[in-house]
Order: structure tokens, then sequence, then C-alpha cells
């Protein structure tokens, strides 16, 4: 993946979390569906990497800071049929 490409996909991760993100976390908490992801899970992880590895090149803390606070909030995404089975039995415990 490219420079450019990390930067692109990347930025639009972080567009989306700051946008979708926290109504997302209201409906499913910690096991988010990752169809719902701008682009698919494996291709951001390897953007945000690449991004990293340019900060630490370039040294960049604050694009490295903010390239590992995406990683983290990149977990929250998983399989989609995990996802909504944990999502009905949680509102079905309520």
């Amino acid at each position: 993946m490219t420079v450019e490409e990390a930067d692109k996909v990347a930025t639009a991760f972080a567009r989306f979390v700051a946008a979708a993100h926290p109504g997302l976390m209201r409906l499913f908490d910690k096991n988010i569906p990752e169809s719902l992801l701008p682009y698919p899970k494996d291709r951001i992880l390897r953007a945000l990497d690449t991004c990293l590895e340019q900060a630490h090149k370039h040294n960049d803390i604050q694009t490295a800071k903010a390239a590992d606070g995406l990683k983290a909030w990149l977990r929250a995404y998983t399989n989609d049929r995990e996802a909504l089975t944990l999502a009905v039995q949680r509102h079905h415990a309520l």
C-alpha cells in the first residue's frame, strides 16, 4: 500500500470514527459489525500500520499516537454475525 493510499484510508476511518463511532458504541457496545466500516478491516489496519511506519520514520509522535489510537478503535469492529448475535443477547437481557 502506498503512503498516499494509506493516508486516504486512515483519514476516511478517522472521519468515520468521529462521526459514527459514538452512536455505534451505544448500539453495539464493544462489538460493532465490521461491514459498517468505510473500508475492509484488514485494509484499514494495513493503512494504519503504514502511517505508523512513516510516522516513526519521520519522528512524528503526534501522527504515531493518532494511528495507535485509531488501531484501538478498530478493535471494536468484529465479525458481523458475532456482533449482531451479541447485540441481540444484550438487548434481550435488558
